[in-house]
């Protein structure tokens, strides 16, 4: 479990939220899946915004040697507020994301 929190930002944005999760490794190889709610307030205009979203993470990671793991996963996004009448894809995001660790 990770509790989180994140003031500024661009539009002068503060989130803050929880995720659950659980992981599993096997030699050199990982995976991970988390969800998580996080209520975001919005300073930067006349009236305060809050809205809260949801987080979707699936990640697997692969260990080429003690200095060098590659990773990979998926993060989806739904702003709907839990408002079903609010369900449409343009109030949900997707992200693909890929990288390496270097270890020194």
């Amino acid at each position: 479990a990770t509790l989180q929190r994140q003031e500024g930002g661009l539009f002068g944005e503060r989130s803050q939220g929880i995720d659950l999760g659980f992981g599993y490794r096997s030699g050199a190889f990982e995976t991970q899946l988390a969800v998580g709610e996080f209520t975001s307030t919005n300073r930067g205009t006349d009236a305060l915004v809050d809205r809260s979203f949801y987080r979707l993470e699936l990640g697997a990671a692969y260990r080429i040697s003690e200095r060098v793991r590659l990773s990979g996963g998926i993060r989806l996004f739904d702003y709907t507020n839990g408002n079903p009448a609010a369900a449409d894809l343009a109030n949900r995001a997707g992200m693909l994301y890929l990288g390496t660790k270097l270890s020194f």
